[in-house]
């Protein structure tokens, strides 16, 4: 996925870089996690309709597009390319997820890098059918690819959500107090949440069109337990769990480990993500045993993660790059994601 700031200055001249590299497809954040959206839409606040001359460009260089769609974020305040609060929250203020003291996250927005941010409860129907009709818009209105879906979980940190809908269904369902139950009942409840909301997604975005691939950023096992991920049960195409960390740059060693397990806990297609916040400073030596602990695994696709696009692309075209990457990429599936100083899942 390439970000628009990044794409602002130069979109041409970028992605043709990101061509010859070897990459095939980039992911492009169409909906921001303070809810304003890169496409022309009729039914969300629009930044600006980047999107258009993304899939224009990319049409002619045969670049698959991808739209990433941040989901039940709607509002940031921060040190990050976003700001403020969703019209769709502002005009549905009781979506908004309540933690177990009855807080909303208007009130008491959710802490994140770098700022706060504005949830809404993923169980509530008014939520959950305002962003499948965004999601249908975009295939409507677009030749791209696929939805990649983000922040596929409840609020956290924090115990969410303890709205008036989410009391009433639980007690509709179980006849009991859901503000009562265990927080080990409350995590499963909010797991099936999750899993039936990703169902739903596949279902009514195939009935769209057949040819367009739901997928996801996820948190690897067993970390995306806790929040709310049992992603090999998901209705997706594929899932792209990371490999990495925002603080600090893993070593090979420790990513083939956690790949391997991950493959031997799951039969689903997933696409490791790699890189992160340090994505900038990775050496192209770095690069190189990542990406041949991915492949010998038994992978043949990688996304990577990114801050700094420039950064990434200057190293990736360093004077040996051209080799390596000539006698790595077989013409697989490869995805590029950036994003300018975080990652949140």
């Amino acid at each position: 996925m390439v970000y628009s700031h990044d794409l602002d200055d130069g979109l041409n001249e970028k992605l043709t870089r990101i061509k010859k590299l070897g990459f095939n497809s980039i992911f492009y954040v169409t909906k921001n996690y303070d809810g304003k959206v890169f496409y022309q839409s009729s039914i969300a606040d629009v930044e600006k309709d980047a999107l258009s001359k993304i899939c224009e460009v990319c049409d002619t260089l045969s670049i698959k597009v991808f739209s990433w769609f941040c989901l039940f974020s709607e509002g940031y305040t921060g040190e990050l390319d976003a700001e403020g609060i969703s019209k769709f929250l502002q005009k549905n203020p009781y979506v908004a997820a309540k933690d177990k003291i009855g807080r909303t996250t208007l009130s008491h927005p959710v802490p994140s890098d770098y700022g706060f941010e504005n949830y809404v409860c993923p169980l509530n129907e008014r939520v959950q059918t305002y962003e499948i009709n965004l999601m249908i818009e975009i295939l409507k209105k677009y030749t791209i690819s696929g939805i990649h879906l983000d922040f596929v979980r409840y609020p956290w940190p924090g115990q969410y959500c303890y709205c008036d809908y989410c009391e009433k269904a639980y007690w509709e369902t179980y006849g009991e107090k859901l503000n009562e139950i265990s927080i080990e009942k409350h995590q499963s409840w909010k797991e099936q949440v999750i899993t039936k909301f990703v169902s739903r997604v596949y279902k009514e975005l195939q009935e769209i069109r057949k040819d367009a691939t739901v997928s996801a950023l996820v948190w690897k096992y067993p970390e995306g337990l806790s929040k709310n991920q049992n992603w090999k049960e998901w209705d997706t195409d594929f899932v792209t769990p990371m490999f990495q960390h925002r603080l600090y740059i893993r070593t090979a060693k420790w990513i083939k480990r956690e790949i391997k397990r991950n493959v031997s806990m799951s039969r689903k297609q997933f696409i490791p993500a790699i890189g992160g916040i340090n994505s900038s400073v990775i050496t192209l030596r770095k690069w190189r045993e990542i990406l041949d602990v991915i492949y010998s695994v038994g992978l043949e696709d990688f996304l990577i993660m990114h801050y700094d696009l420039d950064g990434v692309l200057n190293t990736l075209e360093g004077e040996t790059a051209s080799e390596f990457l000539n006698k790595l990429l077989k013409g697989g599936f490869f995805v590029f994601r950036h994003l300018l100083r975080r990652i949140t899942i």
